[in-house]
């Protein structure tokens, strides 16, 4: 996805959380928007902010850093929101101050400790897709690279040059050598490579995603001088 149309999703959560604000001081006057009122709604806000950020992608999944906002935790998003909205029904009946405090802090250290599993989920699944029935040489790698080609032309057809770069990158892999002893250390380099590129192409910028190709093709030409000098 662009970055225009992401941007969309924090925008329209931005305008729910002021609609939201709007209905909330409308229905309850002044003089009764106490801290019961306050522990109530701003939770309710929070979890609309979190939904668009999730809808966004935005915090992604570049490198090894926690995301806690992405389009795969859109559901724990929701499913906060759900929890905030249920949460009007003990208000509405007189809930202690003290006894709403305790459940949405529950309810919110809930929804971080989910993030958390999805995503060491996500990292324990998503682990060497292509290379754990394959290893780290030539098969492996020329799969990779062919699953990243067609993931971009489906994904974002429009980004032309980016889809050119991994079709050269592709096509530098169909064609390299088949692996040889000695050659292990510079096939894991290469397969380390394209994983990080599939599993981060949809929040990384082109530009970025351009330089990394041409440095895993820079390595493939190294790969066939090590080749070349081993056989």
């Amino acid at each position: 996805m662009s970055a225009r149309p992401k941007l969309m999703f924090p925008f329209a959560a931005l305008l729910l959380i002021i609609l939201t604000l709007a209905v909330g001081m409308m229905m309850i006057e002044g003089a009764e928007r106490d801290f019961a009122f306050w522990i109530t709604l701003a939770p309710i806000l929070l979890a609309e902010g979190m939904m668009g950020l999730s809808a966004a992608g935005i915090g992604g999944e570049e490198e090894d850093c926690l995301p806690l906002f992405r389009a795969g935790s859109g559901m724990a998003a929701v499913s906060y929101l759900g929890f905030t909205l249920i949460m009007l029904i003990p208000y509405s009946h007189g809930c202690d101050s003290e006894t709403l405090l305790i459940v949405q802090s529950a309810g919110l250290l809930f929804w971080l400790l989910l993030q958390v599993l999805l995503w060491l989920a996500d990292r324990e699944g998503g682990a060497e897709p292509a290379f754990a029935a394959t290893g780290y040489n030539k098969t492996g790698f020329s799969l990779e690279s062919a699953a990243l080609l067609s993931d971009l032309k489906t994904r974002c057809p429009e980004q032309t040059e980016l889809i050119r770069e991994s079709g050269r990158l592709a096509e530098a892999a169909r064609f390299a050598a088949e692996s040889v002893k000695g050659s292990e250390q510079i096939d894991e380099m290469i397969c380390t490579g394209l994983w990080k590129l599939r599993a981060s192409h949809e929040i990384r910028p082109q530009d970025e995603m351009r330089q990394e190709m041409q440095k895993l093709q820079d390595l493939f030409r190294r790969r066939e001088e090590i080749i070349r000098k081993l056989r």
